[in-house]
């Protein structure tokens, strides 16, 4: 794409201004990066890139994104530094790169848009606050952490989600206390602790399940309807009309979560041999025999392993159907 584009402007050289040359080279970089960061996660998705771990030098990988993104923050009338660093740390170089090159990017990319969204209140000025890329930030390891829970879905869904709660709990309750924060009342207390176990121990539990027999995309997609609950909950408690705008966006919402609903994939695939551990029954995905006793019909856990099995049925993505699909 940028070898035609540079193609394009040789062959129209005098026709083009300086200021359109940048915005058209500008454009070019961001859809070839964009391009490269979907292909990149996409592999990831479907397992098919195997990161292999090295000893990086950090310094080494931040001279290359100073290269990358000087000029590009200049343009964009952000101040860029870059501090030299002596570490290194272990990690597939490709992938942590990538990862960097992305935050970069996107922090660039949206940051004077997003950065006026996040800050603006109506009959106020309009600022930008530097805290608003740690929103950007936290949606990044928000996304990180839900396709790092995929991998471990297999285990006991309660388990997960109370380890998950009690380590961000236990951090958050720290930062708060250290942040200057006082101890709420006893009412208080047991009143978050019930508000936290139907919003996020009943959730997160029920995510990982998600996780486990449909996938991260869909389940995520699902998920994004929980604010609909909240929205409800208000148009009933203060019986205020939204606009046209709020019922368009809930219909489009709406037709998106029918969609995969409706959605039937089925196509003849092959099971690669694996082992692993997990609830349950025996299907035709679980054909193994037991050295204990057990009634056939009831749910059960034991490390088993998948022989090589060809066959078509609708499935999802779960934890037995990450495989690749070819046109």
């Amino acid at each position: 794409m940028s070898l035609a584009t540079e193609s394009m402007v040789r062959r129209q050289a005098g026709a083009i201004s300086p200021d359109a040359l940048k915005q058209m080279q500008s454009a070019v970089f961001a859809a070839d990066e964009l391009l490269s960061s979907l292909a990149m996660h996409v592999r990831l998705d479907r397992d098919e890139l195997k990161p292999e771990l090295e000893d990086i030098s950090v310094q080494d990988m931040l001279e290359r994104i100073d290269l990358l993104f000087a000029t590009r923050a200049q343009h964009t009338g952000l101040r860029w530094r870059v501090l030299p660093s002596l570490c290194k740390v272990r990690s597939n170089p490709l992938l942590l790169e990538r990862m960097v090159c992305d935050l970069v990017a996107n922090a660039m990319r949206y940051t004077p848009q997003g950065g006026v969204l996040l800050s603006w209140e109506p009959g106020g000025t309009t600022s930008f606050t530097p805290g608003s890329l740690f929103i950007v930030v936290a949606c990044l390891c928000w996304a990180i952490d839900n396709n790092l829970t995929r991998k471990v879905s297999t285990n006991d869904a309660m388990l997960v989600a109370a380890l998950k709660g009690l380590v961000a709990g236990s951090f958050n309750t720290a930062l708060a206390l250290g942040s200057g924060a006082s101890w709420p009342s006893l009412p208080g207390v047991w009143g978050s602790l019930l508000v936290g176990f139907f919003g996020y121990g009943l959730s997160l539990t029920l995510f990982v399940v998600g996780l486990r027999t449909l996938g991260t995309a869909r389940t995520g997609a699902y998920f994004c309807v929980a604010p609909l609950f909240g929205v409800i909950i208000s148009l009933a408690v203060w019986h205020s009309v939204p606009g046209p705008t709020f019922w368009l966006a809930a219909g489009l919402m709406a037709l998106g979560v029918w969609m995969h609903i409706r959605e039937r994939h089925v196509h003849q695939h092959t099971h690669e041999p694996l082992e692993h551990a997990h609830e349950h029954r025996h299907d035709e995905h679980h054909r193994h025999e037991h050295a204990f006793a057990w009634r056939g019909d009831a749910p059960h856990v034991h490390s088993h392993r998948h022989e090589v099995i060809t066959h078509e049925h609708p499935h999802y993505p779960d934890v037995h159907h990450r495989h690749t699909h070819r046109p």
